[in-house]
């Protein structure tokens, strides 16, 4: 009797399996997701990305988006990147206010979104990657932006038409050339086509991965990325004063309180690789050409190039050309 009851328990746990993820595309207002249940996790509707607490040891914890069927769940966004939260307590709820609100064991706010609106309805992922708020009538709020910073997935045709077929050229490294272009909601960015020195997808997807994950002002900020068929492009901001090397070795004297401001804000980005970033990155071809300048002569370090991870380093990520 006792062997024919374990007979019927492993009969049901094979065709309803008791730890299989739940599929939810949506978070209702008033819910939360836990830290401490992997069941607990939101899914694009195409499934093509994923959100929920993702983990590195047993109390540090970071409420991310990765690709689903990713190796080692590749991250595309965090939200409390610079503040891990306990394994055991930690939960994000979307508040009966609209807020969507990260908080650790001992209840206090690691994240939140500035929410305005009193009739947001459910926090949902998209398709694009992106998690947004949407009201009862399942428009998204106005004036809100992703929660995701709008980090996405592009396809080759909607980034061939944003550069207008690769016309505008920018520049052109080892890894390949950078258009400038303009996107369905009018965004200007430098689109990063990659060339056939960019070996391979999984130097690609750490690339992804890891510029994914590095938020710092004096770097270069990705938008997202195109992974379709033999393209592989990269999409960042556009920098309207380009590289200080124009700059430099130009007739135009560049001021002395503008090189010292460049020069410090260089060294907090490459401050910020080395030491405060999740995953430590190296970059091995700093030069004026990679440093970027925004209107104001404000520094922002470009032109990551995946190179190979020295052995027992596993804490770093080297980039170089």
């Amino acid at each position: 009797m006792r062997n024919q009851a374990l007979l019927i328990l492993s009969f049901i746990s094979l065709f309803f399996p008791l730890s299989a993820a739940e599929v939810k595309t949506f978070l209702p207002k008033g819910s939360s997701l836990s830290v401490e249940s992997n069941s607990e996790l939101l899914t694009s509707p195409d499934k093509l990305f994923t959100c929920g607490f993702y983990g590195e040891g047993e109390n540090a914890y970071w409420f991310s988006i990765w690709f689903t069927n990713s190796k080692d769940r590749t991250v595309v966004w965090m939200a409390n990147r610079d503040r891990p939260v306990n394994g055991h307590g930690s939960k994000i709820t979307l508040q009966d206010s609209g807020a969507m609100v990260l908080t650790d064991v001992d209840g206090s706010i690691v994240w939140e979104t500035n929410t305005t609106a009193t009739d947001v309805d459910r926090a949902e992922l998209l398709n694009s990657g992106n998690l947004v708020l949407k009201s009862r009538s399942g428009s998204t709020e106005q004036g809100y932006r992703a929660i995701s910073s709008q980090f996405r997935c592009y396809s080759y045709a909607a980034l061939k038409k944003a550069t207008r077929n690769f016309k505008d050229e920018l520049g052109r490294g080892g890894s390949g050339a950078v258009y400038k272009g303009v996107t369905e909601d009018e965004r200007i960015v430098a689109i990063k086509r990659l060339g056939d020195m960019f070996q391979g997808d999984e130097e690609f997807w750490a690339e992804v991965s890891t510029i994914g994950k590095i938020n710092h002002m004096n770097l270069v900020r990705m938008w997202g990325f195109c992974s379709e068929q033999k393209h592989r492009l990269l999409v960042y901001e556009h920098l309207e004063n380009k590289s200080l090397e124009k700059h430099l070795f130009s007739a135009n004297f560049l001021p002395w309180k503008d090189r010292y401001k460049i020069a410090l804000g260089t060294a907090k980005g490459l401050a910020y690789l080395h030491h405060e970033c999740l995953e430590w990155v190296i970059h091995c071809d700093v030069k004026p050409e990679n440093i970027l300048l925004d209107s104001d002569f404000e520094p922002k370090i470009a032109d990551f190039g995946l190179a190979v991870v020295p052995q027992g380093w596993s804490r770093f990520r080297v980039f170089a050309h």
